[in-house]
């Protein structure tokens, strides 16, 4: 019985993310990520050991697939990840609950580093491939 509530948030969680609107890489980590709270919730409130085992095993395979939580990992962490950098550049979910503050901050330096690479003047990118300084 404790099983339904779980069972339901997973098939709604698939609706969702079935959706032509949702379809995109960047719905899929907060989803997923919301999914794996309720489950952390669920666990901690469940009395029966069997459900509480459904629980965490289909917690860990959701981690373990999709590597939930290696965005709040060490430096850098999985914040190169085209998952995260999907729903960082998704107006729906710029807030991106699903990271820790520092995860976030980390994020932000990593896009404007990112973005800054791509602003270098013409004439240094094409430096190394013939197009650089005249010879004279």
């Amino acid at each position: 019985q404790e099983l339904v509530p779980v069972l339901r948030t997973v098939r709604i969680a698939s609706a969702f993310l079935s959706e032509e609107a949702n379809a995109p890489l960047s719905a899929l980590l907060p989803c997923l990520h919301g999914v794996a709270r309720l489950l952390a919730q669920r666990m901690a409130e469940s009395c029966s050991p069997a459900a509480r085992t459904v629980m965490t095993q289909l917690r860990a395979q959701m981690e373990e697939r999709w590597r939930l939580g290696e965005e709040d990992e060490g430096e850098g962490g999985g914040l190169d990840s085209p998952a995260v950098l999907a729903s960082f550049l998704d107006p729906r979910f710029k807030e991106l609950r699903f990271l820790s503050p520092a995860a976030r901050s980390r994020l932000h330096d990593r896009v404007k580093e990112l973005l800054s690479t791509q602003r270098q003047p013409p004439e240094d990118r094409g430096r190394g491939r013939g197009g650089g300084e005249e010879e004279g």
